[in-house]
């Protein structure tokens, strides 16, 4: 019951219907770059090439601009998803990039 909630959880969180790049032994490239210690690697600045060396493509979700005291500012959110087939390792990483730079970053379920 528990793993079935968590699972709902995570299918929230990740907007249901995420696509998976699995192959047959449930790994993948994104899947295996997904870790804490690849997260743990990235630091506000960098630039969206050396992210993606890290942990590998995401998708973009959102690109936009926000203005303010005289200046314009390209915001680009990227998403990075995988899981397993019975979503018992579900991982989850969501990066906003200013201008080509780590602004902000959150990850759920990264071992």
């Amino acid at each position: 019951m528990r793993t079935i909630l968590i699972a709902l959880v995570v299918l929230c969180l990740t907007g249901c219907g995420s696509e998976t790049s699995n192959t047959s032994d449930n790994t993948s490239i994104t899947g295996d770059l997904l870790t804490l210690d690849n997260y743990n690697q990235i630091k506000l600045g960098m630039t969206r090439e050396q992210v993606e060396a890290l942990i590998g493509p995401g998708k973009s979700r959102y690109t936009g601009k926000a203005s303010g005291a005289g200046s314009s500012l390209g915001i680009t959110s990227y998403r990075w998803e995988w899981n397993n087939e019975d979503l018992s390792d579900a991982r989850t990483v969501s990066i906003s990039f200013q201008n080509d730079s780590v602004a902000s970053m959150s990850q759920y379920g990264l071992p």
